[in-house]
């Protein structure tokens, strides 16, 4: 159900948390896990907190990063969740895949074809995601700088 003050999607009128926090702290895992981020555990943090205005804890994220390690299905349990989230939330979700990937390392083709295929888990076409970094540049990337994750 979407909430019509904040345009978010919730399970149900008593969850505190939209339904996009959880695939949200998975995404970031997920690609902490792929990229070999692991110091970029603090950014994805403040990554998470640009996104939802709220804190995760680095034992949440350490256990979904293992998670993800053995079972590697996010673009699928995307597709699960992604009809019970609104647009905001999809925009959200692409807009936080781009900045940790943009704070670790140059933007090309494999790091493009990553947040592609996420978004196309959750049905936003090439052009939605073209807007959404457009909307990323014009807005500097909420403050986070290219890079700023050491190898």
């Amino acid at each position: 159900m979407k909430c019509s003050d904040c345009g978010h999607a919730f399970s149900s009128k008593t969850d505190s948390e939209p339904t996009y926090y959880d695939p949200l702290k998975s995404i970031l895992a997920y690609l902490l896990a792929g990229y070999g981020l692991i110091n970029g555990v603090e950014t994805a943090k403040d990554i998470f907190q640009s996104a939802t205005g709220s804190k995760i804890d680095f034992s949440d994220l350490q256990e979904r990063v293992d998670n993800i390690q053995q079972n590697n299905q996010l673009p699928d349990d995307l597709k699960q969740v992604a009809r019970r989230l609104s647009w905001l939330d999809k925009v959200l979700l692409i807009e936080a895949a781009y900045l940790l990937i943009f704070t670790a390392r140059p933007i090309e083709y494999e790091e493009r074809l990553k947040i592609n295929l996420l978004a196309n888990a959750m049905e936003i076409g090439l052009e939605g995601v073209d807007a959404i970094i457009k909307h990323l540049r014009d807005q500097d990337y909420k403050g986070f700088a290219p890079l700023q994750i050491p190898n």
